[in-house]
C-alpha cells in the first residue's frame, strides 16, 4: 500500500470480507472483526499522517507567499522549497 488510493481500496476489499465471514463460525467472526479492527487502526493513523503532511504543505505554501510579498518577489519567481532569500534589515 504506497498511497491512499490504494489505502480506499484496502478499506473496502475488508469491508467485503466481512460481509462474507461465516457468522455462525464463532472463531471466523471473531479473527475477521479483530483483524478490521486492526487494519481500521492502522488506516486511522495512515489518514492522520497525510493529513499532517498536507497541514505542512499549506503552511510552507502560505510562509513563501508571504516572503514573496515582503521582498516585492512574484511568487512564481521563488522556485522550489529550498530557495533561500535573505532580508537584511537596515539598522
Amino acid at each position: 500500500m504506497s498511497n491512499l488510493l490504494d489505502l480506499n481500496d484496502r478499506i473496502f476489499r475488508e469491508l467485503d470480507r466481512l460481509e462474507n465471514v461465516d457468522m455462525e463460525d464463532e472463531d471466523a467472526r471473531n479473527a475477521e472483526i479483530e483483524r478490521a479492527r486492526v487494519i481500521g487502526t492502522m488506516c486511522g493513523h495512515a489518514i492522520d499522517n497525510a493529513n499532517t503532511i498536507m497541514r505542512a504543505a499549506r503552511m510552507q505554501s502560505a510562509t513563501m507567499d508571504d516572503l514573496a510579498v515582503q521582498v516585492g518577489v512574484p511568487r512564481m519567481l521563488i522556485g522550489e522549497a529550498e530557495t533561500r532569500i535573505s532580508i537584511e534589515e537596515d539598522e
